[in-house]
């Protein structure tokens, strides 16, 4: 259920960015690190997955379920990628998993200054510069971004995306191969389910690769 959703999020993100709503992507883009952060605690921590899934046996069946904070999900996630780093399997570099939590946090930080009120984004985001290009000579130019500008600040967004998504997705691939004993092999058909939404930020990627760098 969650996979849907974080899937939709990246077919979404994936409009908007190449749309040029860098601000909208941003507001969905936190909401995706909150729900990934939960798989990782969920697929981690079975007493996480128990508490999240209690009922709470009250009429409104909108409140029947937890509503978790970030805080919560994101210590115990932190908890479960420490975790990781002791796996006899593990070969991967110290550095790596503390680079990924600093830029989650980063990231998070980031994208909530899009959730709630802040005068400076509202502004940066309204108006825009363009990518540079010589020809046209509107590198200094600043647009009214009115439904949605290709801007210089795409390039770094999509990248940010891109890089939280690969990070995130390689832990979640582990818990599910470690914790759960299920290796691609055993997965059959559901192994769609747990690829597709990267498959998104490839063509993110590509469209990176082909548009922007030709614009240097």
């Amino acid at each position: 259920m969650i996979f849907t959703v974080i899937t939709n999020n990246y077919v979404a993100l994936k409009d908007l960015f190449l749309n040029g709503k860098d601000y909208q992507a941003k507001v969905l883009f936190r909401n995706t690190i909150e729900l990934t952060e939960l798989c990782i605690s969920i697929l981690g921590n079975e007493d996480f997955y128990n508490f999240f899934k209690k009922q709470n046996n009250v009429d409104e069946p909108s409140k029947n379920f937890q509503t978790l904070k970030y805080d919560g999900i994101k210590r115990t996630s932190n908890n479960i990628i420490k975790e990781i780093k002791k796996l006899p399997s593990n070969n991967i570099d110290d550095e790596l998993w503390n680079e990924y939590t600093k830029m989650r946090d980063e990231y998070y930080d980031d994208t909530s200054k899009h959730i709630h009120s802040n005068f400076f984004n509202l502004i940066s985001n309204s108006h825009v510069s363009l990518i540079d290009d010589y020809e046209l000579g509107l590198s200094d130019e600043v647009i009214h971004n009115f439904n949605g500008l290709i801007n210089e600040n795409t390039k770094k967004n999509i990248d940010d995306l891109i890089l939280y998504d690969s990070i995130s997705f390689m832990i979640l691939i582990i818990l599910i191969i470690e914790n759960h004993k299920l290796s691609f092999g055993k997965l059959d058909y559901k192994n769609d389910y747990l690829t597709i939404f990267s498959a998104y930020n490839w063509e993110l990627l590509k469209y990176r690769k082909k548009n922007m760098t030709n614009n240097k």
